[in-house]
């Protein structure tokens, strides 16, 4: 069984509200533009979606691509840009999350756990925008490879149009062909 999760638009996350989620499929465009409308007040940690999607998704995965990089013999998982990390490469050991913030507001700020970020958060030490920042870049990182894959494979585009005809991220490649052909 999975935690709830508050959505990200406030109250419970609903698949029939697609602004209080984020979906394998979406854009980094999309993933942006729904974490920018957050609901995310400074301080206030109950029902913040966007702190509950951290510590259920994100801190988990990170937590998975450490414990296999141990398994594989090295010290840490791959970091930074490129790696699908949440943790930026100049990270101290450990850190499960990193908040990169401009120098002028202290610099980047690395947390070892869910609750040394929910604990700085509540004392407004990380700003809500901040937050926001480090969450639209991890969720680009872990999401962009996932898209790809899907985006060049007509097989699972197939699949994914046949599972949610109404909702489908792309139309087969059948509907185009005749749709090109009905135009010519």
């Amino acid at each position: 069984m999975n935690p709830m999760v508050p959505g990200l638009s406030g109250g419970k996350m609903s698949s029939s509200d697609p602004k209080s989620k984020i979906d394998f499929l979406d854009s980094p465009a999309e993933v942006k533009s729904k974490i920018k409308a957050a609901v995310c007040t400074p301080g206030v940690v109950e029902e913040n979606g966007v702190l509950a999607f951290i510590k259920a998704v994100l801190i988990p995965v990170q937590d998975l691509r450490e414990e296999q990089a141990k398994l594989r013999g090295e010290k840490q998982a791959a970091r930074g840009a490129g790696s699908g990390s949440a943790v930026k490469a100049d990270a101290p050991e450990g850190t499960v999350f990193s908040v990169p913030r401009k120098a002028d507001f202290g610099g980047d700020i690395h947390f070892k756990t869910y609750q040394e970020l929910e604990d700085a958060y509540a004392k407004e030490e990380v700003h809500p925008g901040d937050l926001k920042a480090a969450i639209t870049e991890a969720l680009v990182a872990l999401l962009s490879p996932i898209k790809e894959m899907f985006d060049a494979d007509p097989e699972w585009q197939e699949v994914e149009r046949a599972g949610y005809p109404d909702q489908s991220v792309q139309p087969a490649a059948k509907q185009v062909k005749e749709k090109v052909r009905l135009l010519a």
